[in-house]
């Protein structure tokens, strides 16, 4: 158990020594570090959601937030990432269906709204989207779960 926790702290201390620009290592070998952090057994939340939120490299955001646990930042970049396939992938992790209908009454991406709306289970929210949205398709996929 010490060994994991040793190599987790070691990679924090030497991605926060990086990101401050103290130490240089290539990409390969930040790519590598990150993925046997996210790889390991250790189920460290905080440093997944850093990850998950954060990392350019958008297979090491896929793969911290298939980890993440922690509703609250899985809702956050449900609604905020920049890629939105990793949008997409949160908001299939989401049971916050306060976020779900926002997504789904509010999110300009379309395929967002309808991925949004299969999720929903607020009959009032959809009942609203099926009278309301913008876009004939989201309303008649509405309709159809009423």
């Amino acid at each position: 158990m010490k060994k994991p926790i040793t190599l987790l702290i070691f990679t924090l201390v030497t991605l926060t020594s990086c990101i401050s620009g103290k130490v240089e290592i290539t990409k390969d070998e930040y790519v590598s570090t990150t993925k046997s952090i996210l790889e390991s057994k250790s189920n460290n939340q905080s440093v997944i959601a850093h990850i998950a939120q954060t990392d350019e490299d958008i297979e090491m955001r896929k793969l911290a937030l298939e980890k993440l646990t922690n509703q609250s930042v899985i809702a956050h970049i449900a609604q905020t990432d920049k890629d939105i396939d990793i949008r997409k992938l949160a908001l299939g992790k989401s049971n916050n269906q306060s976020v779900i209908a926002h997504i789904a009454q509010t999110d300009e991406d379309i395929d967002m709204r309808k991925l949004a709306l299969e999720k929903l289970t607020n009959q009032s929210v959809i009942s609203h989207i099926a009278q309301t949205d913008k876009d004939i398709e989201i309303r008649k996929l509405a309709l159809e779960k009423l």
